[in-house]
């Protein structure tokens, strides 16, 4: 897991120092003038502050939580760059200036610098780009190339999972059919396991370590119910 920055730099807790300590106001002012002098610090530390301690998002291997929607599939970056070139338009006119992954004001769907993993949520395919999700409330669009690679949801999990695991096995268990009894199995996830089909918000998985078949709720219209398991 990405570790997360710290909420203040040297730079930024030397001025908030400052101002707290800032206690020369010239007496030949009057009372009125030092006391607007007063408040105008103490509004100057509750601004920096604010401005200071904003929390960032705290990234994962799989970052659905932030990204709060599923899309229509995942792009996959084969050869990561450090600065993927991002536009505000399909036109691709407008290139949007962003900080690097590591600073996560761009949110990738899965994140795994030391294994080459990235993948960034796809909302939609042109014929020239994609549009894609980059954080909880921004979009960008990312021009096609060689370098990446579309998936649409039934061809990532069928293709390129290893295995899943549902978030909350007590809320949406491993089932025999869709809405059917539960499976009675603990640690499902570390089975060898391949995933058959694919059933609108359900997969089809067969378990070769167990010998058995389930089904596993792996959305619930907006929300992704399950970890993706990509790594063998």
């Amino acid at each position: 897991m990405i570790s997360k920055k710290s909420d203040f730099t040297y730079e930024q807790k030397d001025i908030i120092h400052i101002l707290k300590e800032f206690k020369y106001i010239p007496e030949s002012l009057s009372y009125k003038t030092k006391m607007k002098i007063k408040f105008f610090i103490i509004l100057l530390i509750s601004i920096f502050s604010m401005s200071f301690s904003q929390k960032v998002n705290k990234l994962s291997f799989q970052n659905d939580e932030i990204l709060q929607e599923v899309g229509a599939g995942v792009i996959q970056e084969k050869i990561i760059e450090e600065t993927p070139i991002l536009y505000s338009d399909s036109q691709l006119k407008e290139i949007i200036k962003i900080d690097m992954i590591s600073t996560k004001a761009i949110v990738p769907f899965f994140y795994k610098k030391d294994y080459n993993i990235l993948y960034f949520l796809c909302i939609k395919e042109y014929n020239n780009c994609y549009k894609i999700k980059i954080n909880k409330d921004k979009y960008a669009y990312l021009k096609k190339s060689s370098n990446f690679v579309f998936y649409s949801w039934n061809s990532f999990i069928k293709n390129q999972m290893v295995n899943l695991e549902s978030k909350n096995i007590i809320l949406n268990p491993a089932k025999y059919s869709i809405n059917g009894y539960v499976v009675n199995s603990k640690h499902l996830d570390e089975d060898e396991t391949v995933m058959e089909s694919i059933d609108g918000d359900w997969v089809y998985v067969k378990n070769n370590t167990r010998n058995i078949k389930y089904w596993i709720r792996w959305k619930n219209r907006n929300k992704i119910l399950v970890y993706f398991n990509l790594l063998k």
